[in-house]
C-alpha cells in the first residue's frame, strides 16, 4: 500500500516542480443548506453529499452525525493521512494507523446561557488529537491538545 502512495506522492512532486505555479491553490469551498429541522446538508464538488443533524432533543431528527461529530472525524481523518503519507514517503510500512479526536464543549454556549454574567463561547472549548502508530517492531502513541492553541483560552 505504501509503494503506491509514495508512486503517487512522487508523481504530484514532479509535477509540482515543473509547474510550481499549480501548488498554491484555493481549496474548495463548503457550503451548507439546512433542510428541513435542523439536517444541514453540505455537496461537495465531486457530487457527493455529507449531512448533519442534530438529535432530537436539540430539534432535529438524529438523521445524520452532528457537526461536531464530522469535525472530530475531519479533524482526525486529515491527521491520519498526513501519518500514512509521510510514511510513505520515507518508505515505512505501517501496520496500524489510528487518529482519535476528543473534544469538550459546554452546551450552554449554544443555547447562549451565560456562564455568572459572561458569555459561553459555543463549540470546543479543547480538541486533543491521539495517535496511534504501528510499524513492525515499532508502536508509539501520542496525545496532544490540538485546541485551543496555547495562550488562547476559551471560556
Amino acid at each position: 500500500m505504501s509503494n503506491a502512495i509514495s508512486r503517487s506522492l512522487d508523481n504530484v512532486r514532479r509535477s509540482l516542480e515543473r509547474h510550481p505555479e499549480e501548488a498554491a491553490h484555493a481549496d474548495a469551498g463548503a457550503t451548507a443548506t439546512v433542510g428541513p429541522g435542523l439536517r444541514v446538508d453540505i455537496p461537495d464538488a465531486a457530487g457527493r453529499t455529507l449531512a448533519t443533524d442534530m438529535p432530537a432533543e436539540l430539534g432535529g431528527s438524529g438523521s445524520a452525525p452532528t457537526p461536531g461529530t464530522l469535525l472530530r472525524a475531519a479533524l482526525a481523518s486529515c491527521a491520519a493521512t498526513t501519518v500514512a503519507m509521510v510514511a510513505a514517503e520515507q518508505g515505512l510500512e505501517l501496520t496500524d494507523v489510528e487518529v482519535t479526536a476528543d473534544s469538550r464543549s459546554d452546551h450552554r454556549g449554544m443555547l447562549a446561557i451565560t456562564d455568572d454574567g459572561a458569555d459561553v463561547v459555543p463549540g470546543p472549548l479543547e480538541i486533543v488529537l491521539c495517535y496511534r502508530v504501528a510499524a513492525p517492531a515499532w508502536t508509539p502513541t501520542d496525545c496532544g491538545r490540538w485546541w485551543p492553541p496555547p495562550g488562547h483560552a476559551r471560556r
